[in-house]
């Protein structure tokens, strides 16, 4: 082979490999998300995954899906322990007493039976406003359809494969805790070592600010005098200086009368001390 042919087989190995790195941690990501969000809620990975995807069949967002299952959830406790009347209501007027709904062993398991009692109401409208009441405003569509079409699309998501299975959420949720973990070690490690090294750091980047300074003052001989930097020009006119003051005192302070003697030439011009 040769060194280009090595070369792209090289550059090819290491695009699939950030590809395949990045495609796996997108993965512990999405498993993570859903996880956290199917927790906080109180409803099944699953269950959570099956109405995301009803949301989307029904016109809406995944994400609408997530903002209705807690609101319904927040509605239920407030029910069911009685701190909000209108609550009590709401859920009162599908049959459903506090006690009823603290016998719920889930917010997915009283979600169905919620369900179930919408579809059993005669008119669309009702079970619209029923729905918003209760916190599935934006699952309204799917849920004026009626049980029936809901566990319809909830077997269809299942069976596309549009479900996660619950074990391999749970680990990749934990994979991607360890990955965050390890992130966070690393990163505090590498700031951790770049402070101790920032004396050697400093140390370096002057020595490098050095060596372009002695760089430029090098250039600076090579220039014609109205092309040399600032620090050129002073550094000649310092060299003058020196000059006249050792002149000077050569000859005394006495005035300078004239007198023509060749001292040097600079940049093509000639300079006079007395004789």
């Amino acid at each position: 082979l040769t060194g280009a042919a090595i070369g792209a087989l090289i550059g090819g190995a290491v695009m699939v490999t950030k590809t395949m790195w990045d495609m796996g941690r997108a993965a512990m990501q999405a498993a993570g998300e859903i996880a956290d969000t199917a927790t906080r809620i109180g409803v099944s990975t699953d269950a959570l995954q099956e109405w995301r995807y009803v949301a989307v069949k029904s016109g809406e967002d995944a994400k609408a899906a997530d903002q209705a299952l807690g609101s319904f959830a927040e509605k239920l406790a407030l029910a069911g322990s009685q701190l909000n009347k209108q609550a009590v209501k709401d859920f009162g007027a599908l049959g459903f007493s506090p006690e009823q709904l603290k016998s719920f062993k889930s917010t997915e398991e009283a979600l169905d039976a919620v369900i179930d009692r919408i579809s059993d109401l005669k008119s669309e409208s009702d079970r619209a406003a029923i729905a918003d009441r209760l916190g599935l405003g934006p699952l309204v569509v799917a849920v004026r359809s009626g049980a029936d079409e809901i566990a319809s699309l909830r077997d269809e998501a299942r069976l596309l494969g549009a479900v996660m299975d619950a074990d391999v959420v749970k680990r990749g949720a934990e994979a991607q805790q360890q990955f965050e973990t390890l992130s966070r070690v690393i990163d505090v490690q590498l700031k951790t070592a770049f402070i101790d090294l920032a004396p050697a750091i400093i140390k370096a980047i002057e020595l490098v600010a050095k060596l372009a300074q002695d760089l430029n003052d090098a250039l600076d001989q090579w220039r014609r005098l109205d092309e040399r930097t600032g620090r050129g020009l002073q550094s000649e006119r310092a060299k003058l200086v020196a000059e006249r003051d050792a002149i000077a005192g050569q000859f005394g302070t006495r005035p300078l009368n004239g007198q023509v003697v060749v001292a040097r030439r600079i940049e093509g011009g000639t300079y006079t001390v007395p004789s």
